[in-house]
């Protein structure tokens, strides 16, 4: 399932995503790289989970990604961009997820 740029501001209440840029026009760009690497990532792996616990364990690997990257960063003089890179990452792949919501399939239970 694609969530693009166009999909995502239309799903949303337009005028409150353009309030909030308003607010904090520094996150325009932010929210740009988040969409870009989304349409990128959706390229790469089309496929998503369709079950929340492996979804959620995508976001999850790629938060402990950032972590790493925030450890190296801070204790092993690692670079900034990495931590960038991988919050990207993060928020992509979050923002994946919660498109996914209304396609989970709910398990039955044992």
């Amino acid at each position: 399932m694609s969530i693009g740029a166009a999909n995502l501001v239309a799903t949303s209440d337009m005028w409150a995503y353009v309030a909030t840029i308003a607010r904090r026009p520094d996150l325009a760009p932010i929210l740009a790289d988040v969409l870009a690497e989304v349409a990128r990532a959706e390229s790469i792996h089309p496929e998503w989970p369709d079950d929340v616990i492996h979804a959620a364990a995508v976001v999850a690997e790629e938060s402990g990604e950032l972590i790493q990257a925030a450890l190296q960063y801070r204790y092993e003089s690692g670079d900034l961009a990495d931590v960038r890179k991988e919050a990207l990452h993060t928020a992509t792949t979050a923002l994946r997820l919660i498109a996914s919501l209304p396609n989970v399939k709910q398990e039955a239970r044992p």
